[in-house]
């Protein structure tokens, strides 16, 4: 099981091998739900998550004293660049990550002159959740009536179809999902069904962009061939939620076979799945 850390900006640093190690009794990956009751009755009214501060013992290691002052320089170099920045980095284990930031760090005495040394971090969540993403893809149908094709614009080995589509769609996590969904052009008005809810922009997508409807961030826009953002939450269907998490089980995602998507779910768990 892989531990790594992503900052905001794509820097990858690997936290279970040399020269950083995280250490298993930090308080890193513990796990607390904050809860709401009814004071007449004694009664638990919800759960929720909140802002949480954690903290991951790291050890910084070195074959000399100069790389090892090198080695703890990067590592804070990569923490602090998501600070400017205000974006959170995302430390991975195995399939999860928690979005988060490394705000903190103490040193221990002898951090100087050494070639090894523990630094205790702190790191803050917003949303104290552990995240596995998992892409399902959809593409166009065949059609089988001659002369009524139209071709795809990513060379896929097969061309549109005219009629309704459908495949399944398996949410197998615990809980609903909120979903980034990725329209491909060209099409007109997509509407895509997955259950009892409907994913519908009034819009045109070119052949090279694509709509992206975000339901954590709330946002509906279309990218364009020249790389122009288009904010496109005005022309959604207001007769259905567009932001609607996936529910679990098994699901039915019917769409007019024209075009090609992708919906990356994101499961979310107060830890990791620990294999």
């Amino acid at each position: 099981m892989e531990i790594y850390y992503k900052n905001s900006k794509g820097k990858k640093i690997y936290l279970d091998r040399f020269p950083y190690i995280v250490l298993d009794e930090a308080t890193l990956f513990d796990s607390e739900w904050d809860y709401q009751a009814n004071e007449a009755s004694t009664q638990i009214i919800k759960f929720t998550k909140k802002m949480k501060t954690k903290d991951a013992n790291i050890n910084i290691s070195g074959s000399t004293k100069e790389e090892y002052y090198k080695n703890v320089s990067m590592l804070v170099s990569v923490f602090d660049t998501d600070i400017i920045s205000a974006e959170p980095g995302e430390l991975h284990v195995g399939e999860y990550y928690l979005s988060c930031y490394f705000y903190k760090n103490i040193k221990s005495g002898n951090f100087r002159n050494v070639k090894k040394s523990t630094i205790t971090f702190s790191v803050v969540a917003e949303n104290d959740q552990w995240i596995k993403e998992t892409c399902i893809v959809f593409r166009p149908g065949t059609v089988h009536e001659a002369g009524q094709n139209l071709d795809y614009p990513h060379n896929y080995p097969y061309d549109y179809a005219n009629g309704l589509s459908s495949q399944k769609l398996v949410n197998d996590s615990i809980s609903t999902c909120d979903f980034e969904m990725i329209i491909y052009g060209t099409c007109a008005n997509p509407n895509i069904r997955i259950g009892d809810n409907q994913y519908n922009v009034d819009c045109v997508v070119d052949t090279g962009e694509y709509l992206v409807i975000n339901s954590k961030k709330r946002k509906v826009y279309k990218k364009k061939i020249d790389g122009e953002i288009e904010n496109c939450f005005y022309l959604r269907n207001r007769e259905y939620y567009i932001f609607e998490k996936i529910p679990t089980g098994n699901l039915t995602v019917v769409w007019n076979g024209l075009f090609g998507f992708d919906i990356t779910l994101s499961a979310e768990r107060s830890e990791p799945e620990w294999t």
